[in-house]
Parts: structure tokens; sequence; C-alpha cells
């Protein structure tokens, strides 16, 4: 088989993911299954390594992929088997007899549309009506015109250039030196064209040069004409999965965006005239049932209950300001959202100081208090729905950096947002913003092995002040290199061994860090 010759592997991919399926299809006003307890199918799933992530992020549900490959199958196997992923099966299959599995809560099938042949793509498509339950999502990861263009005319001419070519290696080589040669000799009118493709081409793997470049089939569509094949089969269009796609302000001004108004004359017009206005290539497509009743006013009230995780870059200096204003953050763009046409980075605007701390020490903003935060309309960001089982504290914190159980590419660190929901804003709307830290500057904490490690009350804004949780602390923010080290003063704070000798003692001494 051409596909075990040179495998594509599976890497996990953070769109595909039930927790951001479900949130994108909460907030349409539907009522997908919690990610914790779901089933999910991915179709055409390589050697399993996106439902890995998907089965170690969620041990009760139940994650099942098929393929029609027998050693990629046997690879991904034998990877579960290593990892402990007793939730996760694989089975070769085709596609055609996907229906037998029984129905899901959330369907996967990327990138397999394009290289299947029309016939294929059908029985995809009615395969997801098929398997997908009455409140479940499909995501659809598809190359779409009129981006995929110029990739499709690189392809004429690798695969006429590789013809000769014994193996799929020596065809992948050829290639390789192909493009070298093109961005050497472009003539000034294509250079800056073909010299970014073949620094595409050089960052990218064999695998990838292989199946892209030179797989027999290859079949981008107009968006416009899938959502017509899957709405014959039952199934509507729900949203991007990479949502700030989804919104025309977030690639055109507020002035552009009243003539594409006008210009756009329905829904399905409006999708496809986006396309052509960025130049998209690549559709992370959501579809749900055509009997579920889409709400597409999204209301900030749909937000309750979840929590956002985004990475922003650090400001290059930490500026002063006034009571009450706003410092801005840019996001960083998201390396796993590739093809072009996503939305361009954005950024998100806070005063709270625990915000600031997060997104100027270079790591993920994890969570902000309602009311002290606004998130711009360009902000990306990505939220999860709540565990079940672990109801949020009451009090907003900030976790360590320590990394998530999403299958995102890791940046400088991931942190998870603590709280669950966003206090009343009635009660707080009034209260003034906490200052950074309470006048005096931050306690030096003293280790004490009988200290309570109850969560300090003395502080609104502090996750635990445990002897051990406080010593890491201030060994961090102490540091000469942090940008958020406080003047030496008096500490205002009751320090562990304050309180260890006015609170009980512990039963049992806490281990030594």
């Amino acid at each position: 088989m051409a596909y075990d010759a040179l495998p594509y592997p599976s890497l996990p991919r953070a769109v595909t993911q039930p927790d951001r399926l479900a949130v994108v299809a909460r907030l349409f006003g539907l009522s997908p299954a919690p990610p914790s307890r779901c089933r999910v199918l991915e179709v055409g799933c390589s050697d399993g390594g996106n439902l890995l992530a998907t089965a170690l992020a969620h041990p009760g549900a139940e994650v099942v992929g098929i393929d029609i490959s027998p050693a990629q199958v046997e690879a991904g196997r034998a990877a579960a088997r290593a990892l402990g992923a007793t939730n996760l099966r694989l089975e070769v299959m085709d596609l055609r007899e996907a229906a037998a599995l029984g129905t899901f809560d959330y369907v996967v099938a990327h990138g397999l549309y394009a290289w299947v042949p029309p016939p294929l793509q059908a029985a995809l498509l009615e395969v997801i009506a098929a398997t997908l339950r009455p409140q479940g999502v499909a995501y659809l990861g598809v190359s779409v015109l009129p981006g995929s263009y110029s990739l499709l005319a690189l392809r004429e001419l690798l695969t006429r250039r590789t013809a000769g070519a014994p193996d799929p290696a020596t065809r992948v080589r050829v290639a390789r030196a192909t493009v070298e040669a093109l961005a050497e000799v472009a003539p000034p009118a294509t250079a800056e064209q073909l010299r970014a493709t073949r620094d595409l081409v050089r960052r990218s793997s064999d695998a990838w040069v292989r199946h892209e470049l030179l797989a027999e089939e290859n079949h981008p569509q107009w968006f416009h004409a899938l959502a017509r094949a899957a709405a014959a089969r039952g199934l509507q269009y729900l949203a991007d999965a990479d949502l700030p796609a989804t919104f025309p302000s977030n690639h055109l001004d507020p002035e552009r965006l009243k003539l594409f108004d006008r210009l756009a004359r329905d829904p399905l017009e409006r999708e496809q005239l986006l396309d052509e206005l960025v130049g998209r290539g690549f559709r992370r497509a959501l579809f749900v049932p055509a009997g579920a009743e889409v709400d597409r006013q999204v209301g900030p009230e749909r937000l309750s209950g979840l929590s956002v995780v985004a990475r922003y870059r650090r400001p290059e200096a930490w500026p002063d300001l006034p009571a009450g204003a706003h410092e801005a953050f840019r996001a960083e763009p998201d390396e796993g959202a590739s093809g072009r046409g996503d939305a361009p980075p954005g950024e998100l605007r806070t005063r709270h100081p625990l915000a600031r701390a997060r997104c100027a020490s270079g790591r993920a903003l994890a969570c902000a208090r309602a009311g002290q935060t606004g998130f711009g309309s360009r902000a990306p960001a990505r939220a999860r729905p709540r565990r079940a089982g672990r109801p949020g504290p009451r009090r907003p914190r900030t976790s360590r950096s320590s990394p998530s159980t999403c299958s995102s590419p890791p940046c400088a660190a991931w942190s998870t947002c603590g709280s669950s929901r966003p206090p009343s804003s009635r009660r707080r709307a009034s209260a003034p913003p906490p200052p950074p830290w309470p006048a005096g500057g931050r306690p030096a904490a003293t280790r004490s092995s009988t200290s309570s490690t109850r969560p300090c009350r003395s502080s609104r804004t502090s996750a635990c002040c445990s002897p051990r949780s406080t010593a890491r602390a201030t060994a961090r923010r102490s540091s000469p290199s942090s940008p958020l080290a406080p003047p030496p003063a008096t500490s205002r704070w009751p320090t562990a061994t304050a309180r260890s000798s006015t609170r009980p003692s512990a039963t049992r001494s806490s281990p030594a860090s």
C-alpha cells in the first residue's frame, strides 16, 4: 500500500478535540455531550496519534478510530498499550463500514475528504450523517478553493517531474530538488511566492511532501459545493472549529465589513465570499444534524461555566498604568492552525494584576475575574467545559505552570483555569480592582512542618498560601531575573510560621520540598 511505504503520522490537533467542539456547539445554543463521558469516532485515524491525546485527556470517554492501513493501526494499538489508554479502540475498516460501529457524539475526519475520490467523498458524508447523534458535532478538515490553487499547480508540476521515480522516497527527493531549483530561477514577478513555497517544503516532513504534493488523489473543494453536498445528506454547517476564522470582523475592518455585508446575499454565499477574499486554503468545518436548532445570536451568558486558555506575548516594557486602565497583550498565532486565511492574532486587554503578571512573565493566561478583564473582539481563545466532578473554587486562581491535558502544541508554558465560572457582576461591578500585592510588598515565607495548608484568606487573589506553595512563589518572585520582583519591605501578610502559631496544627508534617 502506498501509504504504508511512507506513513503520514497522526499528531494531536487541538481543533479536533471534543472539548473544543463542545464549546463551539454550546456557543451556538446546542447541548453537546460532555467530553468526559462521550463517544468519539475518527475516520482515517492513521496511527491514532490524535485520538490517543483524546483518550488520555478523557479516560471516561469511548474513543474509536478506523483506518484502512493495517500497519498504521497496529502501530497505534502498540502506543495505546504502552501508555495505558484502555479506552482507545483502533480498527482496520473501510469507511463505508463505519455505520456498524453505532452512533457517536463527535465524529472527526481530518484531511481525508480531499484525499479520496468523489464516490468515497459522498460515502464519508453519509457515514457522518448516519453515525452522528442528534446533538452531535462532526469535524471535517478539508482543503478548499481558491486558497489551494497554488499547491494544486505545484502538485501538477511535481507529479510530472517525479513520474519515473521507482519509490516514494525517491519521488520526495526529486520533488524537493525541483522546488529548490524553481525558487532559484524564478523571475521577479513570481520569486516571492516560489521562495515562500520553497521555505514551506524545507520545514515540512517527507510524509507531508508525499501526501500533500504527490498524492494520487487530491481534490480541494469549493466550500459552497461541500455545504450543499452535506445538506443533501441531512447535515447543516455550524461554524469553523477555529472560531475566530468564522467571523468576517476578524478579517475586515469596519468599513470593508459594511461593503462585505451588502455583497453577501445569504449565509452560504457569505462563507464562500470570505474564503475568496482571504484566500483560504483549508477549512475546519463543523457540521451538525439538520434537525439541530442552531442559535447564531451568541451572547456572553453562554460563557458561564467555561474556562479560557490562550497564549499572549510579553510586552516589551511593563507600563505604569493609571488607575482603572487596561493593558493590551498581543496574542501569538496558533501553531496548530495551519493553512492560509485563518483569523489573525488578536489581543487581550486586562487590568487585573494576576492576569498582567501571567502575560508579562511569558506564560499563558489562565483566568481573570469578570468585570476586570476586557476581551477584544479579535482575541482568539480556547474555552473548555468544566470537567465533571471538579467544581471550581469560589475565588479565582491561577494554576502552576504545569502543562495542561490539551493536545495543543506547547508554548513557553501552559496553565489551566482554576475558576469554572465568573463571579456575579452585580456583586463586584462597583468594587475597585485589587492592587498587585498589599502595601509593603510580599512576604518572605518561612517553612514550617506543622502549619496548616488551608488557603490563605488574607488575600482575595492568592491561590494557596500553604508553606510549600508560598515558599515556591516567594522564590520565583524574588528571583533577580523576574520582572515582578517586589521592592524589599516589611510584609503585612501572615507568614506560614505565624499561621502555624495561631491555628491548629496539621496532624501530619508537610513533605519536604
